[in-house]
């Protein structure tokens, strides 16, 4: 009898002792978040638990022009915007001030500690002034600063693999900020204006859905061409200024449907002040949404 409950003993310590190993085994840690963000250094109430990546983008926040609060990036840690609505404390009135939209890494600090594409996550801390006209360096400002250290959740978006990218002169360049002008006078022709956190941007011409579409096809332009075409201009710091190139070449409207275009470019552009002053860009392809009523 002795022998028999010692027998029962030994193999109950075996099985609970094995459910318990098994049970701290299957425990999983909860990942940590850490986000801060301070406006004229007082601390936000702002807080994420997780950054987004589609395609090649990086965002904290929603990925909308609209929105109340944006970070975005790309995995390369090229900068794209940050969107930021501040409340006057004594009026209660709402701002909306963004980054410096030209050259913003000379103007905005942002840094990409690292992206790890294994295990998702990102870690990046920034500084700097945001501005309520993003192309007015002397309209009202706030400065900021933050960091953050998030997990990352990829989606696939309603519309896939937004890009606007090419080669600059054998250099390849990637579009992180993208904006839409239209023509004075004309409002069915449209510029998608496209930029990343250097000194060029690309600019592609056409006419929206609404007032006789751009058709796809082999479009040849030149730089006297006002829709059908692409430009580059270049972004001078001590000027603050762009010099527009004169540009000519060959644009291919892939397709154009609900509200997004999409194509490859290929041109050469001419620096109007001096003629020696030659910019290639080659392999354009772009997939780009635009407003309809804007």
């Amino acid at each position: 009898m002795k022998k028999r409950y010692y027998l029962l003993f030994i193999f109950g310590f075996i099985f609970f002792g094995c459910s318990r190993n098994n049970t701290e085994d299957s425990i999983v840690e909860t990942t940590v978040a850490n986000f801060q963000f301070s406006v004229n250094g007082i601390l936000t109430t702002n807080t994420f638990t997780s950054a987004y990546k589609k395609t090649h983008t990086i965002h904290i926040g929603t990925d909308k022009n609209d929105t109340s609060f944006l970070i975005s990036f790309d995995e390369n840690g090229h900068f794209g915007k940050i969107i930021y609505t501040y409340q006057e404390p004594i009026s209660g009135a709402f701002k909306k001030f963004t980054t410096f939209r030209d050259n913003s890494s000379s103007n905005f600090n942002f840094q990409l500690i690292s992206y790890d594409a294994v295990n998702k996550r990102v870690k990046a801390n920034f500084s700097g002034y945001i501005y309520f006209d993003p192309t007015n360096i002397n309209s009202e400002s706030k400065f900021i600063n933050g960091s953050f250290d998030l997990p990352v959740k990829e989606y696939v978006p309603p519309i896939y693999n937004i890009i606007n990218e090419a080669k600059i002169n054998g250099v390849y360049w990637r579009a992180t900020n993208t904006f839409q002008t239209r023509e004075v006078g004309n409002f069915h022709n449209i510029t998608l204006q496209s930029v990343n956190d250097e000194i060029y941007k690309i600019m592609i011409s056409f006419r929206d859905e609404n007032g006789n579409t751009t058709l796809p096809g082999v479009y040849n332009f030149t730089n006297t061409d006002v829709i059908k075409k692409v430009q580059i201009a270049k972004y001078n710091q001590s000027t603050m200024t762009y010099t527009y190139y004169n540009c000519s070449g060959t644009i291919i409207f892939i397709n154009l449907w609900n509200y997004c275009i999409q194509g490859t470019y290929n041109f050469t552009g001419v620096n109007p002040s001096n003629p020696s002053d030659v910019i290639t860009v080659e392999n354009g392809n772009f997939k780009s949404e635009y407003n309809p009523f804007y």
